[in-house]
């Protein structure tokens, strides 16, 4: 009878007498059956809870120990945000008889009650209480399942249009965070702006970029993150592939004992470099807007193509609308960066002569011989070979038969003097080649990629200072590095923006021993909101 009372459908007519009906069926149907329905007793108190006559809104049901009172306080509390949300969805269909797709549906659901209810109401009846923001290497876990490896050899922008699929993706999210001007232009760009709290308007115009590609150097495709907890500080085995990423070959990872650490299966790379950084940009944003840290105008960018140098190419620093900026795409946690080498692709292509050899005496010319002779002449000064600010030749690719050879190189120095001398000396040894083996047998090309962009931020080291103070902030010692490498906040601080570079909280990039941790990532958040604090308060 109690069960029968319990289920029966309350009408129009007479509801309050059929919820005083209820009242006393639940009680003697709980005493019947000696509390051992947590499950028929959460649902009894979500019907009685969701009652307009209800208006002891802070209802709990408690049994004879603490153990149930905790079960069945928990059952409660699920059932009554999920008996909400479905009478919710129920009356929004009783109002609007229209059709849609489910994912236009659900949309106009959210919409109508957000209207309806404002924003402070409608989050506090439909967030459910056991809701947790996401971390940024959630959001990172994401993005590296999808492909987006650059192509150095492609003529269109973007390189691949594989990066596209992050690009949408991305605008989807910074649309739910409230960033309402997010769009991808046509050459991938993603561009967005938080504007800036009321009575903020005035301060300095802040930015965060990050890139969406990843090095062509590796495979990016079908990425098996390994996430491996409390991590002993010993050597990794990664996965069945065979590698294994040595503590001697990378020392920091001593003081990473007892984080979760993330990293590759060995067959492919991760991908922090630079989901990461994106990751981190939209966890700071959402952080920003969830509690409510005042602010000036934020701008956001994640572009195409850094790994192969054009990134920062099609980049619409007007559009972009901030007075500075900074990249996320860096080392570890805490690193500042502001020098980066000088950077070149050069590349010598070989012509030979091929005959049949037992006729070529005198006569062939052997272009991959050339291709040898060629490296020889370069001094000892490879990437294996230097750190700091030394600079290198690097050899990134060979391909050659008899009659061509072809090699690339990229060419790195912090200082421009000693830059433009190495360009130099390249061009001596096609001179010198040629007056050997005959004019026209070599020629070389050099294409300028990007420059050092310290003398664009010196004249802006309250970027570098502020800096220091939020990591200092997040209880982190501040690092100053010289980039062996680049970043497309080198190439638009000379279109205007002045941008230094973050560290991401991760290391070994563009290669299977690629590895950052949670906690890392999470202080990058925090060093990113500390930065918004700073700038809002200058």
């Amino acid at each position: 009878l109690s069960l029968s009372i319990l289920t029966e459908p309350i009408t129009n007519d007479d509801e309050e007498a059929a919820l005083e009906k209820r009242f006393a069926s639940y009680k003697y149907f709980n005493e019947f059956f000696n509390n051992e329905i947590s499950k028929i007793q959460s649902a009894g108190i979500s019907e009685l809870y969701a009652s307009k006559f209800n208006d002891d809104k802070k209802l709990l049901a408690f049994t004879d120990n603490v153990q149930d009172a905790a079960h069945h306080a928990g059952f409660y509390n699920s059932r009554t945000w999920k008996f909400g949300l479905r009478t919710a969805i129920t009356q929004f269909i009783n109002l609007d008889q229209e059709e849609y797709s489910l994912d236009d549906f659900i949309h106009r659901v959210v919409a109508y009650w957000k209207n309806y209810l404002g924003d402070e109401y409608f989050v506090a009846n439909f967030i459910p209480a056991n809701l947790t923001w996401m971390r940024a290497y959630e959001r990172m876990l994401n993005y590296v399942k999808i492909w987006t490896t650059s192509d150095s050899t492609s003529a269109t922008v973007p390189s691949t249009s594989r990066q596209l699929n992050l690009a949408k993706l991305l605008v989807e999210e910074m649309k739910e965070l409230g960033i309402e001007d997010a769009h991808v232009d046509d050459k991938c760009y993603v561009y967005g702006t938080l504007p800036a709290t009321k009575g903020y308007e005035n301060k300095t115009k802040l930015g965060f970029i990050a890139h969406l590609d990843t090095s062509e150097d590796i495979s990016g495709e079908n990425v098996n993150p390994q996430i491996i907890e409390n991590y002993d500080g010993e050597d990794i085995v990664l996965g069945d592939s065979g590698r294994v990423i040595k503590v001697n070959d990378f020392p920091h990872l001593k003081g990473f004992k007892g984080r979760t650490l993330i990293t590759t299966d060995g067959t492919t790379l991760l991908g922090a470099d630079d989901k990461a950084g994106i990751a981190e940009i939209m966890t700071a944003i959402e952080r920003i807007k969830n509690e409510n840290i005042p602010h000036g105008k934020i701008s956001i960018g994640f572009n195409p193509d850094e790994e192969i140098g054009t990134g920062a190419h099609n980049f619409d620093v007007e559009k972009f609308g901030a007075d500075f900026a900074y990249t996320l795409d860096g080392g570890l946690e805490g690193q500042i960066e502001y020098e980066n080498f000088n950077a070149s692709t050069a590349t010598f292509e070989i012509k030979g002569i091929n005959v049949h050899p037992g006729s070529a005496k005198d006569i062939m010319i052997n272009s991959q011989l050339l291709a040898m002779e060629i490296n020889d002449m370069l001094p000892n000064e490879t990437p294996s070979t230097t750190e700091g600010y030394e600079g290198f030749y690097h050899l990134m690719e060979t391909m050659g038969s008899v009659e061509y050879s072809k090699l690339t190189y990229i060419v790195r120095d912090h200082d421009a003097d000693k830059f433009d001398e190495r360009n130099k000396f390249l061009e001596n040894i096609e001179k010198t080649m040629n007056e050997k083996y005959g004019e026209g047998t070599v020629t070389l090309t050099i294409k300028q990629q990007y420059r050092n962009m310290k003398e664009k931020i010196e004249p802006c080291l309250h970027l570098i200072d502020n800096a220091k103070k939020a990591i200092r902030a997040v209880g982190l010692e501040p690092t100053v590095d010289a980039i062996r490498g680049g970043t497309d906040g080198a190439q638009l601080s000379f279109k205007g923006l002045p941008c230094p570079n973050l560290g991401t909280g991760g290391a070994a990039y563009h290669g299977a021993c690629e590895h950052i941790s949670v906690e890392g990532m999470d202080k990058v958040v925090d060093i990113t909101v500390e930065l918004i604090k700073i700038y809002a308060n200058m």
